[in-house]
């Protein structure tokens, strides 16, 4: 790919190949907005890499946001082994994953689309 001439911002080369543009985070932020209203959903990487790696969504989420499931328990009223029992379940249930998105303050999408996208399969069933 060769760099656009009336591209207005700087590009940035990995080995000798264009990777990266730096563009004003206002227009990133626009960029995203756009996005995000034409229905697109975002996660971090590293949530994302966990659960193609096998992590359910919720476990995902809790990693990145550094909490225990003590301290998401907490957040979400319910004991530490009721909430371990949800991030190990294949599919909980829509409720239940609203509730923890608001106790993980993310939007119920970013995690309800990874149980969409991602079906976990139930611990014994042959398809871990």
């Amino acid at each position: 790919m060769t760099p656009r001439a009336d591209m207005p911002y700087p590009i940035l080369s990995t080995n000798g190949q264009p990777s990266h543009v730096l563009v004003p985070i206002e227009e990133f932020d626009a960029l995203m907005k756009k996005s995000v209203a034409d229905g697109y959903t975002f996660v971090p990487l590293d949530v994302g890499m966990a659960v193609v790696e096998g992590d359910s969504p919720l476990k995902a989420w809790r990693n990145h946001k550094r909490l225990t499931q003590e301290e998401l328990a907490g957040r979400m009223s319910v004991t530490r082994s009721a909430y371990a029992q949800m991030e190990r379940s294949g599919r909980p249930q829509k409720a239940t994953l609203e509730k923890a998105a608001t106790a993980l303050e993310i939007d119920p999408a970013q995690l309800v689309e990874l149980y969409d996208e991602y079906p976990a399969s139930a611990p014994g069933d042959g398809k871990g």
